[in-house]
């Protein structure tokens, strides 16, 4: 019987935490080939409105090193159409590796509306591509991809832009349509399971 009642609830808890939904990459492509730039600092990105509410959960850049790792740390955040950072992350050599970009971890909300992503290149250690050409170049659905951008010199908002071309990679970004609970949520939310539990074993014990 018990459990029974054990089973239940971890059901009915997993079924209601929306958060361990997989994360979807921003962009996706095949390939990218272009000309290297031999004077850095750049932070290259691009610009993309975004038509619902979504979480971000990871930032990231690509790994051109055939995915073997990379050679430095790169900076990356996104900001919005004001110029406010709204997350940022420092990605490491070896971070988790998702297609062909390494992401760190950092958690914010976009709202719909206008921003910018980017990722600083201080050396030459890693490719700097730009501009770049991707084939096979797709967005997620919320996402839509506006133009490239890019700044000289150090981590900051990549304001100026060439064309509407897929290109300056880069970086991109990990996020999920679900808001993640607050810790009193999920206390009430526990609570109320409890009780329910509570009330079917007595019901099944009558």
């Amino acid at each position: 019987m018990r459990k029974f009642v054990l089973i239940v609830l971890l059901a009915v808890m997993c079924s209601a935490l929306p958060l361990l939904a997989a994360p979807i990459p921003a962009i996706t492509l095949d390939n990218l080939t272009g000309q290297q730039l031999g004077n850095g600092p750049y932070t290259l990105g691009w610009e993309f409105t975004v038509n619902q509410n979504i979480t971000v959960t990871a930032l990231g850049v690509i790994d051109l090193n055939n995915q073997n790792g990379l050679l430095e740390s790169h900076q990356v955040g996104i900001w919005d159409s004001n110029g406010f950072l709204q997350g940022q992350a420092t990605v490491l050599a070896l971070d988790p590796l998702t297609n062909q970009f390494r992401y760190a971890t950092s958690t914010f909300v976009l709202t719909p509306g206008l921003y910018e992503i980017g990722a600083t290149w201080n050396s030459l250690l890693d490719p700097l591509i730009f501009p770049g050409f991707a084939v096979n170049f797709a967005t997620a659905p919320p996402i839509t991809f506006t133009q490239n951008s890019y700044i000289a010199g150090g981590f900051a908002d990549p304001t100026n832009h060439v064309d509407t071309e897929p290109a300056y990679f880069g970086p991109n970004f990990l996020y999920t349509t679900s808001s993640i609970p607050e810790p009193g949520t999920l206390a009430l939310l526990g609570s109320g399971l409890l009780g329910a539990v509570g009330v079917l074993r007595r019901k099944l014990n009558v």
